[in-house]
């Protein structure tokens, strides 16, 4: 068995299915990364927890990445940018720069993707979209641009 072959160390989990994200590797880092932001941010705790209590003790890791977004809109709408804000915007960013492409896609689809005014799509009503670009630490701001970029060139198609 070749080490670098992660489907032998790693194999699918047949009773689970394939769909079921718990049934790939990289699941625990996600997991492991979303216990690591409630670790760190106590207030993100009871999102992680209601989170939880909704999706029967699973993390949906597109949902959780959607929690954190609406975490942080709500912080925008409550009291504006601010240090646990810009808190969360370090650690998306770090993450980013050190994550598995299985995590980085939860990020682009589960929060990035979710940004208000994303790429024409998303509404904005609120006009908050801005301050979360401005949080946005350089290695997101760039994924983000690449990512609009992308999704831009779709509309109308």
């Amino acid at each position: 068995m070749n080490p670098d072959d992660g489907a032998q160390r790693f194999p699918v989990d047949r009773e689970l299915g394939l769909h079921e994200p718990e049934a790939h590797p990289d699941y625990a880092e996600i997991v492991a990364f979303f216990g690591h932001i409630a670790y760190v941010m106590p207030d993100l705790r009871g999102v992680l927890g209601e989170h939880l209590k909704l999706a029967e003790g699973e993390v949906l890791p597109h949902l959780m990445m959607q929690d954190l977004m609406d975490w942080l809109l709500e912080n925008f709408r409550t009291v504006g940018p601010n240090g646990r804000t810009f808190q969360l915007f370090s650690i998306l960013d770090a993450g980013y720069r050190e994550a598995s492409e299985a995590l980085k896609d939860v990020m682009i689809l589960g929060f990035l993707e979710h940004t208000p005014g994303f790429a024409g799509r998303v509404p904005d009503p609120e006009m908050l979209g801005h301050m979360v670009r401005a949080g946005l630490g350089p290695v997101l701001s760039a994924v983000l641009v690449e990512v609009e970029g992308w999704r831009g060139d779709s509309i109308g198609t």
